[in-house]
């Protein structure tokens, strides 16, 4: 921490008062501002600097969950291609196989589901996470950041700074520096996400895209046949079942007559 207030010290002698307003160079400095205690000025800019960061996160996660769904669309499609293969392979024996097939194969695609969601509401990052994330893509940042985090979390909590080797108000204007800094780039939005590299769906969708043909390729040359096909892997069972007579007990009197 010591090291990153260093390497801010020449940046602070453009900010002289520390609590001095950027509105412009006539902005009058805000005595009532000035007077407050330098753990009360830190925590009010942390909070917005954190709440920048939080919606940075959200806009960050968001195409995770698009591209979730697009995979196990992906994968459902390469369970119905497969099973198709399977009951156009084996003759006779291919609907019961591949009633089979779809049912372990969308059975464990519906649990992977669940669980790669689950496994997504659990893992969101934390703030200096995702404020690392941001350093990596934005060179302005550098490590600007996390040590605007850390300073402002120990002026808001009281951490004498002169104990540890570090000045409080060259601290304060690291982080009043940093936070005008990002206030700057905000989106609409409120938040830092157009400085983020967003993520490809390219793989994904060449994926569906793969298991779409797998499913229509065997149309040209056995397209009638694939009907009953699925009709006997999927509909048949529930037919059977539907049609099957009722064997409820006969109940009343009954009357029976011997002839000898």
């Amino acid at each position: 921490m010591t090291e990153d207030l260093d390497s801010t010290s020449e940046a602070s002698d453009d900010l002289p008062d520390a609590d001095r307003d950027d509105d412009g160079p006539h902005a009058e400095p805000d005595e009532s501002v000035a007077t407050e205690p330098i753990a009360v000025r830190a925590g009010r800019e942390l909070t917005a600097l954190e709440a920048v960061l939080r919606k940075t996160r959200r806009r960050m996660r968001a195409p995770l969950l698009v591209e979730g769904f697009a995979w196990l669309i992906a994968t459902a499609g390469a369970v119905l291609g497969t099973a198709q293969f399977l009951g156009l392979a084996l003759g006779p024996r291919g609907p019961s196989v591949m009633r089979i097939a779809l049912a372990v194969g969308l059975g464990a695609t519906a649990l992977g589901g669940v669980l790669a969601l689950i496994g997504y509401v659990r893992s969101a990052p934390s703030i200096d996470a995702v404020a690392r994330h941001l350093q990596r893509q934005v060179a302005e940042f550098r490590s600007d950041l996390v040590a605007a985090l850390q300073f402002g979390r120990a002026l808001r909590d009281g951490v004498d700074g002169q104990t540890q080797g570090w000045s409080p108000e060259l601290a304060y204007a690291h982080l009043r520096r940093t936070t005008r800094a990002v206030l700057g780039r905000v989106d609409g939005g409120g938040t830092l996400g157009g400085l983020v590299e967003p993520r490809s769906l390219t793989p994904t969708l060449l994926a569906i895209g793969g298991c779409l043909a797998l499913l229509l390729a065997p149309m040209p040359f056995v397209g009638g046949k694939l009907g009953k096909l699925w009709t006997a892997a999927v509909f048949a069972p529930i037919s059977k079942v539907s049609d099957k007579p009722d064997q409820r007990p006969l109940v009343g009197d009954i009357d029976l007559v011997f002839s000898y």
